[in-house]
């Protein structure tokens, strides 16, 4: 913090109130010897608060003065010049209305803490709300785009049933986009895989029979849509998806086909 942040917190007041702690007055301490801002400020808090003290001891009333000398066990209650023990009184009276003050100024800091905490959850709240938002957003796009590619003119679709027995329940949906050689893959009615096993798709010529892989799913658990894109396809008549470990199979494991359909 510079000299000013330290002026404007509300900390100097605190230290010449005597209610921080050890670490805190230490600290103020080194930086009235090292700022001549601090002092000063520090210097003119006291005298405030000096002040204070001596115009509020004037105010008090004869009955009041009496009260008190009684009370501390003295027996000069007439108007004679004041004692310096009833000077030393009534000091008192002044600093009991300053440390009145010193209550409103700490529950006002406490207040100041308090909403400032507010402030900052709220804040914390606002950056969550906006990120979902922006997830939302990003989502809502990719749907855009796919509802796009379906409805395009050169875009083929063709189903990829599920392969008896391994998946007979699973099923795909192949979107060929010729023009710009590309597929997209909708594959929501895949199974999750299991643990250490990722889906591989591959392009294949059926005579004779060539599988060449075009993609490792191994994203497919955090993608939401379950859509993929894929290019530069080479020569295809048909897709399949198998069931291989982890980082994907050099040829397919036809054990583990999920689903095959030609194009």
């Amino acid at each position: 913090m510079k000299p000013q942040d330290y002026i404007t917190s509300g900390l100097l007041e605190l230290y010449v109130y005597g209610v921080l702690d050890k670490h805190e007055n230490e600290q103020i301490s080194s930086l009235i010897n090292k700022y001549p801002e601090i002092r000063v400020e520090v210097e003119d808090i006291e005298l405030i608060l000096m002040e204070l003290s001596t115009e509020i001891s004037p105010a008090a009333s004869p009955q009041l003065k009496s009260s008190v000398l009684k009370a501390i066990g003295s027996t000069e209650v007439d108007e004679a010049p004041r004692t310096s023990r009833s000077l030393s009184v009534f000091g008192v009276i002044g600093w009991a209305a300053s440390l009145l003050l010193l209550g409103g100024i700490l529950w006002l800091f406490n207040l100041n803490s308090n909403l400032e905490t507010e402030v900052q959850v709220s804040n914390a709240n606002l950056d969550t709300l906006e990120e979902q938002l922006n997830q939302k957003e990003r989502v809502i796009a990719n749907y855009e785009s796919t509802l796009e590619v379906v409805r395009d003119k050169d875009v083929t679709a063709y189903s990829l049933p599920g392969n008896e027995p391994v998946a007979p329940d699973a099923y795909a949906k192949a979107f060929l986009d010729k023009k710009n050689n590309k597929v997209y893959l909708d594959l929501a009615g895949l199974p999750k895989p299991p643990k250490g096993m990722v889906y591989q798709v591959w392009s294949l010529k059926l005579d004779p029979l060539t599988p060449t892989s075009i993609a490792v799913l191994d994203q497919f658990n955090s993608d939401q849509d379950k859509i993929f894109e894929i290019s530069n396809l080479p020569e295809t008549e048909a897709f399949g998806v198998t069931l291989e470990p982890e980082g994907g199979s050099k040829s397919p494991t036809l054990e583990q086909l999920y689903v095959l359909g030609t194009v």
